[in-house]
């Protein structure tokens, strides 16, 4: 999926129901169980992305409990 390009945060309404790929940085991030949440911003604006740690991968989930505010990252969904 590396062909998937870059949106900004703003244009994602006009991408609805399609995949693409997004980076900036965390602004904080929050769990409740079986779901963690990871706010990001790119300077046009926030995002707040969703992750099921059951359907994630072992490595993913654990790379999302070391994130820090202003960690710079990238995902696509």
């Amino acid at each position: 999926m590396t062909d998937v390009p870059y949106s900004r945060i703003s244009e994602l309404p006009k991408y609805a129901g399609q995949t693409v790929r997004v980076r900036g940085w965390v602004t904080h991030v929050r769990s409740s169980g079986k779901v963690a949440f990871i706010v990001m911003r790119d300077g046009t604006g926030l995002l707040q992305a969703v992750l099921v740690k059951t359907a994630a991968l072992a490595r993913v989930v654990g790379a999302v409990r070391k994130l820090t505010q202003e960690t710079s990252i990238e995902g696509r969904g």
